[in-house]
């Protein structure tokens, strides 16, 4: 009673489906569960298939207890908010990765970017960096690194509004 649950891991190293988990999104996929006793567990669907990422948790946790937050996280969402359609930021080894239904973006320094069509992360084909889709995750990406630089460097990552 009284209390969230909220269960998920840290990547996906090793697995009983390689097939699943073994390329360059696949590594990060994880599980994130949320369950609180005594609530009819239909009322937290949300679709298998979403992009989520661990700072969705805290959005998705306020979400639940009804707290609307002014100035909250620029980058995460709620899971439970069925109008949004779910994303994921990523780092690793000097390319960001934005990933959003249908898309996958890589923007690497100095080569610049590159999108991809997917299937939930899998299929992945190249398009144009022409393509609407590409230039609209490509703002989202710069976008996203900028406030998260600039809110480390100005110790306001979560005073958004007050950043100079």
């Amino acid at each position: 009673k009284n209390t969230i649950f909220v269960i998920t891991a840290d990547h996906t190293q090793k697995s009983l489906h390689p097939e699943i988990y073994y390329d360059k999104i696949g590594y990060y996929r994880v599980p994130l569960f949320f369950y609180i006793p005594g609530l009819d567990q239909q009322k937290l669907e949300v679709a298998k298939d979403r992009v989520t990422q661990h700072i969705d948790i805290m959005p998705s946790v306020m979400d639940l207890l009804g707290i609307q937050l002014p100035e909250r996280l620029l980058v995460g969402q709620s899971i439970f908010d069925n109008a949004k359609p779910g994303r994921a930021y990523n780092y690793t080894t000097a390319a960001y990765w934005i990933i959003e239904p249908g898309v996958i973006g890589e923007l690497v320094h100095p080569s610049g970017f590159a999108g991809y069509s997917h299937v939930n992360t899998f299929e992945r084909k190249e398009i144009s960096v022409e393509d609407a889709r590409v230039q609209g995750a490509l703002l989202d990406i710069k976008a996203v690194v900028h406030y998260m630089n600039e809110g480390l460097v100005g110790n306001s990552l979560y005073r958004w509004k007050e950043a100079k």
